[in-house]
């Protein structure tokens, strides 16, 4: 029965319409009592939408109504837009409407407000229109969503013929958000236009949406017109705007005559900062440097001469090497003790030191910069330096003192990446692996249907939070009551992931505070096969809890942060890689917290978070058949499989080094290669990295490796799949 309904859901899924009408239909007259019935009387009816056969998509969608009521707002949405690609625009605004008095809250209401203004242009009822778009207007105080609405009721009256008035419109659109799209549109409107604009405004509409020419045309306008207010600020766009076009010369003299003319700008300081860095992206290392200087000599008491300082000693450093730097770093550390930058400089002298094969010069810096982190609250920083004050101690066979300097790291942050590392290196853990572990992991524990509040963890929550049993369980119940909480389950059952993800995000942040409401709302995501959700709810809860590191809390919970979702998918793909699972499961929880829909600002989807050429490529290897798309990718079975492969491919292009091969993985190998050129150390790598998300990515990978063993290998079974 499941597999006849999954095959119309596979035909939806993949674009195929006509096929998926048909199976969906069989299955539906087969099955009658089917549990998978709702699900597939929406997905019949938004196929039917999508043929054209639109008074049986709505009969279809009415049958749904009747056996889930929680989602009418939508089916009515989708309903208006298949009319509305059909050119029936009248049946569309009729449908939208009735969406609209179901809309759960106001972003929803005005978006469907727009739909109607928008059918009602197409129909040519200019009157209608500009009164739905004024009424939008009343309701919202988002300025770049106000800046879109004003716009488009622009375009109306523009094309009736009210040409004053869209451009008062255009203006006032402008005006609302300079910085968004919607106003660089209005501007273009106003200039083809000849209306007289502001060309201060001009200019930072276009630069704010990358249009860096014109926008550096328009601010030395500015500077032509002596009586200008604004020249001073456009003094410095022009020098970003040169900056971001790659005129690295020309923008270091725009910045240079900036900050001439107005020494005491708020903006002052970030442009001294930035004419350097233009000065040094121009190929002058030495005027760059000397810019830096004249800051730090000029404005000695501006909160950026930390940054400053760093960023000079960073230059030389880059220019010379890190010996020549030296002496910079440390003299930043005495003059500025209570800055961040103080503790960076010190551990850069201290790695510069232990780089160099000076152990014990490096000792001094490190323990500096631990000192100083601690004064300064601690954190990361505190972390970093412990660990390589104890690595110098390590490297100069003073073991008992490198034990010692890291057990404030190991009780105090006995998870970061740093005390992981301190315990390879005292024999308490084994080194990352990526091949060759055992290729199973538990069920069971880890499955939706086998979660359940635990006793345990409620017990332990009681202990700090004040709440126990009865409290978590008459919330678990009143979440299956909870509107958002039915939306987004009805949502995610007929496909609509991304929408339900905005209905549970509201619903976490109402529970923001409360642990115990928390780790109810995890344990009742995770029954529902949500994961991401369910690692949301179950991190905070753990957040606003006394323990420090994982070991601290019940297994359950544990289990709710770590999950293994396709368990036995993974298995497969890495029995056939031959990879360690846990491995593969920290990859997959960072880049998609097992997300099957998950898609990135560069577009890498899926599970293992893919991106397109790398997929194309991987098809071609694996001997793919021709028909790959991307939009496969959102595949489990596919992206798994493709992720594993590219995995096992830098891990066998970096001799087995995990560290090295998870910088190729996020960054790239060519970039791997360039990092690690000369560097034997995995830690000198990763500091070496200049960029800190490849940085943070291992980091928290290799935290979830470790992790994962901990949670799991107590279940392992030394068998393959």
């Amino acid at each position: 029965m499941e597999a006849a309904f999954r095959l119309g859901e596979c035909y939806h899924l993949d674009g195929h319409p006509l096929e998926a009408a048909e199976a969906l239909k069989r299955f539906l007259e087969e099955h009658p009592g089917s549990p998978f019935r709702a699900e597939a009387l929406f997905r019949l009816a938004d196929s039917l939408a999508q043929t054209g056969r639109l008074e049986e998509a709505a009969a279809r969608y009415q049958d749904y109504l009747a056996l889930e009521s929680a989602l009418a707002d939508v089916v009515y949405e989708r309903l208006g837009d298949a009319y509305a690609a059909q050119g029936a625009d009248e049946e569309a605004v009729s449908w939208y409407e009735k969406a609209e008095g179901l809309a759960p809250d106001l972003a929803q209401a005005l978006a469907l407000r727009e739909k109607v203004a928008e059918a009602q242009v197409r129909l040519r009822k200019v009157k209608e229109a500009e009164a739905t778009y004024r009424a939008i207007l009343e309701r919202s105080r988002y300025a770049p969503y106000r800046a879109r609405i004003l716009y488009r009721l622009a375009e109306v009256l523009r094309e009736a013929g009210r040409k004053a008035e869209a451009l008062r419109l255009y203006q006032a659109a402008v005006d609302e958000d300079v910085r968004s799209e919607a106003a660089y549109l209005a501007m273009v409107r106003l200039v083809e236009a000849g209306a007289k604009v502001d060309e201060f405004q001009r200019g930072l509409a276009d630069y704010h949406n990358g249009v860096y020419w014109l926008a550096a045309a328009a601010f030395q306008r500015v500077l032509d017109d002596p009586r200008h207010p604004q020249r001073e600020a456009a003094r410095l766009y022009l020098a970003r705007s040169y900056k971001a076009l790659g005129l690295f010369s020309t923008a270091a003299e725009a910045y240079r005559l900036a900050v001439q003319e107005a020494p005491q700008a708020s903006w002052a300081g970030d442009a001294w900062l930035e004419w350097a860095d233009a000065l040094k992206q121009a190929g002058q290392p030495e005027e760059a440097r000397r810019v830096l200087q004249d800051f730090a000599r000029k404005s000695p008491q501006h909160p950026l001469v930390p940054q400053a300082l760093w960023q000079r000693a960073q230059v030389l450093e880059a220019a010379k090497g890190c010996l020549a730097a030296l002496e910079e770093y440390r003299a930043l550390a005495v003059s500025f003790p209570r800055s961040p930058y103080a503790v960076d400089a010190l551990v850069q002298a201290g790695l510069c030191l232990y780089e160099n094969g000076r152990p014990e010069e490096a000792l001094d810096p490190f323990q500096r910069a631990a000192a100083l982190a601690e004064e300064q609250g601690g954190g990361d920083r505190l972390w970093r330096a412990a660990y390589w004050a104890g690595k110098a101690l390590f490297r100069l066979g003073r073991l008992a003192e490198a034990k010692e300097a890291w057990q404030p790291l190991l009780e105090g942050a006995p998870e970061t990446y740093y005390a992981l590392r301190a315990r390879e290196a005292l024999g308490d853990l084994p080194a990352p692996v990526g091949l060759a572990e055992p290729q199973t992991l538990p069920d069971g524990p880890d499955s939706p249907e086998a979660v359940s509040l635990d006793p345990e963890v409620l017990t332990w929550m009681a202990s700090w939070a004040g709440k126990g049993t009865a409290a978590a369980a008459s919330l678990e119940g009143a979440f299956r009551e909870d509107r958002r909480f039915r939306r987004a389950l009805a949502m995610v059952a007929v496909g609509l992931v991304q929408r339900a993800e905005a209905e549970l995000e509201g619903l976490r942040a109402a529970l923001a505070d409360d642990p115990v409401a928390l780790y109810a709302l995890a344990v009742a995501l995770r029954q529902q096969g949500l994961y991401r959700q369910a690692t949301l709810a179950a991190s905070r809860a753990f957040a606003l809890s006394p323990a420090r590191a994982l070991a601290d809390v019940p297994p359950s919970l544990a289990r709710l942060l770590y999950p293994v979702a396709y368990r036995d998918l993974l298995l497969q793909e890495c029995a056939g890689q031959g990879l360690s699972p846990y491995l593969v499961a920290a990859v997959i929880r960072q880049e998609s917290l097992f997300e099957v829909g998950a898609i990135s600002a560069a577009q890498a989807r899926g599970l293992m978070q893919v991106i397109g050429p790398t997929g194309e490529w991987i098809a071609w290897k694996l001997g793919w058949p021709p028909d790959f798309r991307d939009e496969m990718l959102h595949l489990p079975y596919v992206n798994v499989r493709f992720g594993a492969y590219y995995l096992r491919v830098q891990l066998d292009a970096f001799g087995g080094d995990v560290v090295r091969a998870l910088v190729a993985y996020n960054a790239g190998p060519g970039r791997a290669r360039e990092w690690g050129e000369g560097v034997a150390d995995p830690d000198l790598f990763l500091e070496r990295i200049p960029l800190e998300e490849p940085r943070r990515y291992v980091e928290r990978v290799v935290q979830g490796y470790y992790r994962y063993r901990l949670l799991y290998v107590e279940d392992l079974v030394a068998r393959a799949p």
